[in-house]
């Protein structure tokens, strides 16, 4: 066990997460903020993640603490220190009673639906977009056997990451083909994913949006670099036209498609017959997928009464292009933030129609 030392330059905090889109949000930006971080081996690699590039310092079994900074542990460590506090956001319920509509893609919708199972929801899933191969596989390839002439490689999704990873593993290839370049992730679930093939992001941006990882890697990187950006098909054009205009040279290489999925009748049938009821949107794809869905059967009224929570902006604007208001947005624009920002809706909504939470 640790000795503290007695000194009020040290704050300590419970994280009792397995994952770090289990944080909430409010304990994620206390991680990420703090300047100095050290915690224990059990909650290591979720702190790491979360405080990326930010460095996180590993607590030595049987060492001292640190004089200063946040010292990060599970509560049961923090008990046998004698100084545990239970942190009541991981007691509380905010989602009991409500049913919630999940849209990713099937393979992706677990992380998200543990989070709202824990939060007290009942979750369906109803995937509103599948990935398929890229029309030019054979470009990934090429890609990724010509990496030894970029400079930096980038992953705007989870499913860019997880798709580019298959083509590694196909060519016989590993996490080390990527070696000496400037690995940058749009956020961090991009970055988990990531992880998970071995590769560790060298940067993500503090809001996860093209806008934001083209200003990361302009500040990062050396004049006229040379990117590889993998990505969907159909993506948005910030994130190459910003590094274009700031001279660096930016390839996309379409790693996967979207194709649609969502089953419209299904989810007017339950918007028929539950209540309350929540609809996330996780990018604007899945936006984009589910009114268009709806309106190939004339369903949108089914929307009505419904809480429509999206990701962040870039998905809100895709369903305001589309006629459609959402009722809350996430902030950050992470998991955790979507579930934050459903409770927030459900609480709003009891206020003024009297009902229990």
């Amino acid at each position: 066990m640790w000795t503290l030392p007695a000194n009020p330059d040290l704050a300590l905090v419970a994280v009792n997460a397995h994952r770090a889109e289990e944080l909430s949000v409010g304990l994620a930006e206390t991680l990420r903020s703090a300047p100095l971080c050290t915690a224990t081996g059990e909650v290591f690699d979720v702190v790491e993640l979360v405080r990326m590039p930010a460095r996180t310092y590993r607590a030595s079994e049987g060492g001292t603490l640190p004089r200063a900074g946040l010292f990060a542990a599970t509560s049961r460590e923090l008990h046998a220190l004698g100084l545990a506090t239970e942190d009541a956001a991981t007691r509380a319920r905010p989602l009991e009673g409500l049913t919630v509509v999940v849209t990713r893609a099937a393979h992706q919708v677990a992380p998200l639906a543990s989070l709202l199972e824990a939060a007290g929801a009942q979750v369906i899933a109803m995937p509103a977009i599948a990935t398929v191969p890229p029309d030019e596989p054979a470009r990934v390839d090429e890609a990724l056997r010509t990496l030894a002439h970029t400079d930096a490689v980038v992953f705007t999704s989870e499913n860019g990451a997880l798709c580019t990873f298959e083509r590694v593993r196909a060519l016989g290839l590993d996490a080390r083909a990527f070696a000496g370049k400037v690995v940058a992730a749009i956020g961090p679930g991009t970055a988990k994913a990531l992880a998970r093939e071995g590769l560790r992001a060298d940067l993500v941006p503090s809001e996860h949006i093209g806008e934001a990882l083209a200003a990361a890697l302009v500040a990062r990187l050396p004049p006229r670099s040379t990117l590889t950006i993998f990505r969907a098909t159909e993506a948005r054009d910030a994130l190459p036209r910003l590094l274009g205009e700031a001279g660096h040279d930016a390839r996309v290489i379409p790693v996967y498609t979207t194709t649609r999925a969502f089953d419209a009748a299904r989810f007017a049938d339950l918007a028929q017959a539950r209540a309350p009821l929540a609809l996330t949107f996780t990018s604007a794809s899945t936006a984009t997928s589910v009114i268009d869905a709806l309106d190939a059967i004339d369903a949108r009224r089914h929307l009505a009464g419904v809480g429509l929570v999206s990701i962040g902006p870039i998905t809100s604007e895709a369903l305001a292009a589309r006629g459609v208001t959402v009722n809350a947005e996430a902030s950050p624009y992470t998991l955790g933030g979507v579930v934050d920002a459903i409770s927030a809706w459900h609480r709003e909504r009891a206020t003024f129609t009297g009902a229990s939470p």
